[in-house]
């Protein structure tokens, strides 16, 4: 026998042995949990230790020892590279959850703020999380609240917080489904969400940092039960079925002085002692057939809503000091249908694109005297022809533009829609009179125009006919900024 197959019968000899210690009767156990196995769950936010089990997370004291652990470490570096090269670093988890209104209903676009209880943990595991993710994160910091604490509606003191700042915005906001996430977090820091800001008068609602990372199931108070609510039902007009309001607002007209006898406001109507004169869409609670908005102040509101194939309305309601609450009833015309929108975008002369081919690119012609988005210049016209939604027959037609008063002479500024050549315009209307008042300087207003109702002084007029070649020209002068402008429309 030669000393070459000698030497080849003895390395596989250590071969096997080597496979046995690690992998045989003889390896090392990884036992975590006292059963024999690893006993874990797979939940949304992946492996999850069980509750019962181990009540800290992801290698607090109390949860389980990692494999790292289970194997120990021994001096050779052997079994411990071993682990080092085949164990996944385990992820923290993060904060997340839900939020619903005070019937139940996902609540989006609300809010929420983490107040971690250590934040100087909280900003070094998100830039160790940030960094592990590659670059082009935003760039946390830590910042300080003052935060009012306060008992039966009375503030009693108040005393600065830390939050973790994550980049343009100090918040979170809850999706369509009422669902937020602070990513690259650690729910193991522990602290308090804060949901809601910005919506009750004396601070947002609290909720503790659950630190084994389980979803948070948020639920957002009623604003106040001492104030009349409005309450909106939608039905439609052919058949008499719920429709839901998909699109709803709400803004202040006109609010009503207190009686006489009140010397103070209801904190449901107020915030810091005055009216609430903005509703933001995160108080309106939508369901189908249904949307409700409390505690509006008294005075008059404007309400505006549709359906994805309803009709757009537009009504004012008034809301009484206290008493019961305002019921209006709807009956909106529907479509076949649905509801599209096409939208100016960029804020340059060069995308501003009225139609050549009417001469309506040449009122005014020249270009330097034309009006982009945002800009506030004096003495400009803003001309464009919304296209892109498609070709006629329509159903409905709703102009969406947001405009602001700036000097110098606006109040005698207007709005013109369909060039039909020689300076003329199919509809040409003030807007102080769309505005409903002086249109001074500063004043902004974000108009929904019905291109089948528009207002005249005789009967209303009807340009969804003229709407069939997929064209739509707009024209404001020329002491007023465009903001926005859109056109939506049902086939």
């Amino acid at each position: 026998m030669s000393r070459s197959f000698v030497a080849l019968l003895v390395a596989a000899a250590a071969l096997v042995a080597i496979l046995l210690v690690f992998f045989g009767p003889f390896a090392p156990s990884f036992d975590v949990d006292g059963r024999g196995e690893e006993h874990r769950e797979r939940g949304p936010l992946g492996d999850v230790e069980l509750a019962d089990e181990h009540p800290a997370a992801n290698g607090e004291p109390g949860a389980a020892p990692s494999v790292a652990d289970a194997l120990g470490t021994v001096p050779t570096g052997g079994r411990e590279a071993l682990v080092a090269a085949t164990e996944e670093p385990e992820r923290p988890l993060v904060v997340r959850g839900q939020v619903l209104d005070a019937y139940g209903s996902p609540a989006a676009g609300v809010a929420v703020r983490w107040y971690p209880a250590d934040p100087d943990r909280a900003f070094d595991a998100f830039v160790e999380a940030a960094r592990s993710n590659g670059p082009g994160g935003p760039g946390p910091s830590i910042r300080v609240d003052p935060v009012f604490v306060s008992s039966d509606g009375e503030i009693e003191d108040s005393k600065w917080e830390a939050y973790l700042d994550l980049g343009d915005d100090p918040y979170v906001y809850t999706d369509e489904t009422g669902w937020f996430e602070f990513p690259w977090s650690d729910a193991r820091v522990g602290g308090t969400i804060a949901y809601g800001v910005g919506l009750f008068a004396n601070g947002a609602p609290r909720a503790p940092v659950d630190e084994q990372g389980r979803d948070h199931y948020l639920r957002l108070p009623a604003r106040g039960a001492n104030a009349p609510r409005l309450v909106v039902e939608l039905t439609a007009k052919e058949n008499g079925d719920p429709i839901f309001p998909s699109f709803a607002e709400i803004e202040a007209l006109h609010l009503a002085d207190p009686p006489a006898d009140v010397e103070t406001l209801p904190e449901s109507l107020t915030s810091r002692g005055h009216y609430r004169l903005d509703v933001d869409p995160r108080q309106i609670l939508r369901q189908q057939g249904v949307l409700r908005v409390d505690s509006l102040a008294p005075g008059s509101w404007r309400l505006r809503v549709r359906g994805d194939s309803s009709e757009f309305v537009d009504r004012t309601v008034t809301m009484p000091f206290d008493g019961d609450d305002v019921v209006v009833r709807l009956e909106l015309a529907t479509y076949d249908g649905a509801w599209t929108s096409s939208a100016l975008a960029g804020d340059t002369v060069d995308d501003l694109v009225p139609d050549a081919s009417t001469g309506f690119a040449d009122y005014p012609g020249d270009p330097a005297k034309w009006r982009p988005l945002e800009d506030r210049s004096a003495n400009k016209q803003f001309l464009h022809t919304v296209r892109g939604f498609g070709t006629g027959p329509f159903s409905a037609a709703v102009l969406e533009i947001d405009l602001e008063a700036v000097p110098d002479a606006c109040w005698n500024d207007s709005i013109a829609l369909e060039f039909l050549g020689e300076r003329r315009f199919a509809w040409n209307r003030r807007i102080s009179d769309l505005a409903g008042g002086n249109w001074n300087v500063g004043r902004r207003e974000r108009l929904f125009l019905d291109l089948a109702k528009l207002p005249t002084d005789g009967a209303p007029l009807d340009l969804l006919a003229s709407l069939a070649d997929g064209a739509l020209d707009v024209y404001v002068q020329d002491d007023t900024v465009v903001h926005a402008l859109s056109l939506h429309v049902v086939p």
